[in-house]
């Protein structure tokens, strides 16, 4: 597999537990690697799936559970690597795929190693998923918490 040189690196600013302080810690993380990060804070500004595929080796999120979907419900499946810094408030994802909830920068670490595993993805009425989708009360819940 390829070395990873250059990341898209996507913020969450409204995340539960995401301070800018952190993302700049992570931000130099990948710096003192000899990487090239562009960092969006806007997910609604990202350029089109196309120029991510060919600008960038990885995308790594850091948000929550949220965050991750609508970057690949923006992005579409398949676009590139995605790796995950949990800075959410439920972070389920993460936590299923073992990925330090309480270390951004080890988080960060572990998405550089490029150790890729290949996740199915659910879709209904053209929406992605990656864990889990609900219909009636389950869905009532949930919205309620957001």
């Amino acid at each position: 597999m390829p070395d990873i040189t250059s990341i898209l690196l996507v913020g969450n600013p409204q995340a539960g537990k995401f301070r800018m302080t952190v993302f700049d810690r992570v931000l130099a993380r990948f710096h003192s690697r000899g990487m090239n990060v562009h960092e969006i804070l806007d997910i609604s500004s990202l350029p089109d799936r196309d120029i991510v595929r060919k600008k960038w080796d990885s995308a790594i999120v850091m948000g929550g559970d949220g965050k991750v979907n609508r970057f690949l419900n923006t992005l579409g499946p398949c676009v590139l690597p995605i790796g995950i810094i949990p800075v959410g408030i439920g972070n389920v994802f993460a936590r299923e795929l073992g990925i330090p909830l309480r270390d951004p920068v080890r988080a960060a670490n572990i998405a550089m190693k490029i150790r890729r595993r290949a996740i199915d993805l659910g879709c209904v009425e053209g929406r992605y998923f990656l864990l889990m989708a609900g219909i009636g009360f389950g869905s009532i819940c949930k919205n309620s918490l957001c």
